[in-house]
């Protein structure tokens, strides 16, 4: 069994914002663009950071920033 990084990720953050289920659709979306940002950083030898991914999703995606933060902290404390 491989492990889904994108998966975990989006799990990990869904559980972050149980008490928001307004937010829930934007979470796996959020994931996938994260997890994106992170292996194409670490693709290109830099040693991608939390705020580094979090600025980039900020600034690429239109989704609440409660999201962002969670999927962020998710990618690096998971």
């Amino acid at each position: 069994m491989t492990f889904d990084p994108i998966a975990g990720i989006t799990h990990t953050a869904a559980e972050r914002l149980a008490d928001r289920p307004d937010l829930q659709d934007q979470v796996e979306s959020t994931a996938r663009l994260a997890w994106a940002v992170f292996t194409e950083m670490r693709d290109n030898a830099l040693e991608p950071t939390r705020d580094d991914v979090y600025e980039r999703l900020e600034s690429d995606l239109p989704v609440d920033r409660v999201v962002i933060n969670a999927v962020a902290d998710a990618l690096f404390n998971s």
